[in-house]
């Protein structure tokens, strides 16, 4: 086991930020209606909570953490296999993460610290245990989320965020993307990133989370089997690291963009929704929380070189900012309500729909850029 507070930065070599000028353009596609590709209800089965999902020229999978199984859906949307179920066999899964689609389909079991492998038609070849899961320094395994293989053994994933009250075991609310490397025995810390709650106390009282709003203020990607992406949400960076010849080597981009510190009005605003939900509150009470307005709250990769970064914007509308490393022009995305954009390919952006009764449905919409 690799302990979670001796992670080091070994081989890993970072290079300067390159700061670019940037060019922002608006597309206002909150008006479209998305079309359906999958519905709720499909031939062969129906959805119960989507999770991630890959698209190519060969079609969609879709992870259904509700019927803890993975579908494959050609480019119609006609279901053409399933991969694994509910259980602890060889196979199995409790929680399966999103998939990588190369020559086989692997699913990671972020619950049971498996990974799973299978043929396109759904054969499963191995299941293999994650036995490097890092430990706290009082002997407690840390939860990953995503884990995700990348080229020459290495592994990527983050842990999970957490806050404690009145118990034993320290609030840690960030999430640590970590890198671990194929010899089982080192583990570095590529990133942390704080989570979208925050937390209040108050005299007198047991404290709580609450939703801020700000977003998460980072995120990653894999793409490809060597090279993953890392965008921080409040310097508005973009990190990317590359395994070759057997070494983790990084680059970060300068994106133009920052977040936007939280203010006091931010804050008069974040206590009048807490005491909206609890006005017995007293009088005085104290927040935690991350210092701004994250512009890099979710990313995925788009096509030609691109990157879509999700926003923590105010109300209910969706926005991403699409960047391209070494480019000076950026677009500036408005999604329809309802819409939870999920993958970018060939020119359509693809996501889950819910209507008013939140049933999930796979839509899509065009990328009027083409």
């Amino acid at each position: 086991m690799s302990s979670l507070h001796r992670l080091s930065i070994a081989f890993v070599i970072g290079l300067a930020p390159t700061p670019v000028a940037a060019q922002m353009d608006t597309l206002d596609l909150s008006g479209q209606v998305p079309e359906t590709v999958i519905p709720p209800e499909f031939a062969g089965g129906f959805f119960a909570r989507i999770g991630g999902m890959v698209v190519d020229e060969r079609g969609i999978w879709v992870v259904d953490r509700g019927h803890t199984t993975v579908l494959r859906f050609d480019p119609d949307g006609v279901l053409r296999a399933q991969y694994g179920r509910e259980g602890s066999g060889p196979g199995e899964f409790l929680m399966p993460s999103r998939p990588r689609v190369d020559s086989v389909v692997t699913v990671t079991d972020v619950r049971l610290g498996r990974i799973v492998r299978f043929t396109l038609e759904g054969e499963h070849i191995e299941t293999t245990r994650q036995e490097r899961r890092p430990v706290t320094s009082s002997g407690m395994e840390v939860p990953l989320g995503d884990v995700l293989p990348l080229s020459d053994g290495y592994l990527i994933s983050a842990t999970a965020g957490w806050y404690s009250f009145g118990g034993s075991a320290p609030s840690d609310p960030f999430s640590h993307v970590l890198l671990f490397h194929p010899d089982g025995l080192r583990v570095d810390t590529l990133a942390s990133y704080h989570i979208d709650s925050g937390r209040w106390d108050a005299p007198g009282r047991l404290g709580g989370n609450f939703e801020t709003g700000l977003g998460r203020s980072g995120s990653w990607e894999v793409v490809g089997d060597s090279v993953a992406v890392l965008a921080d949400g409040i310097a508005g960076t973009l990190t990317r690291l590359r395994i070759r010849g057997g070494v983790p080597l990084t680059d970060t981009t300068d994106l133009g963009m920052r977040a936007r510190p939280v203010s006091d009005r931010d804050m008069d605003d974040f206590e009048a929704r807490l005491r909206e939900d609890k006005p017995d509150l007293p009088r005085r009470i104290e927040f935690e929380m991350a210092e701004g307005w994250s512009v890099a709250t979710g990313i995925l990769p788009g096509g030609n070189g691109e990157f879509w970064l999700s926003q923590a914007v105010e109300g209910e509308q969706q926005e991403w900012v699409v960047v391209k490393p070494g480019s000076t022009r950026k677009w500036r995305i408005l999604l329809p309500e309802r819409f939870d954009l999920r993958a970018i390919h060939d020119g359509y952006l693809y996501g889950v729909g819910t209507d008013a009764l939140d049933v999930p449905r796979v839509v899509r919409i065009a990328d009027p850029r083409g």
